[in-house]
């Protein structure tokens, strides 16, 4: 996702967790990534599906092992908690 000059990639590493890194469109790429965890345990089923938006705001959705769907925003320059949505996914 792009924001100004910006970037923000999601991306799962080896060991399955959520990953967040941050880049410029100058190529440049931090050398860490942020663990987004996941909202059940700290684990996720599937793929997880992002929406940017103006002014930095990323809507992230993700599937728990528990098959509810749940969204985690960041905005501000923060990553707020999971928040579950209803009904559960069967």
């Amino acid at each position: 996702m792009r924001d100004g000059s910006q970037l923000t990639a999601l991306l799962r590493a080896p060991d399955g967790s959520l990953r967040q890194q941050t880049g410029s469109t100058n190529g440049t790429w931090s050398a860490t990534t942020v663990n987004l965890g996941g909202p059940t345990n700290g684990q996720f089923l599937g793929q997880p599906a992002a929406h940017g938006s103006a002014g930095g705001r990323i809507d992230l959705f993700v599937r728990g092992t528990d098959n509810s769907v749940y969204t985690r925003v960041f905005s501000g320059g923060a990553w707020g908690p999971y928040t579950p949505l209803e009904p559960v996914v069967k």
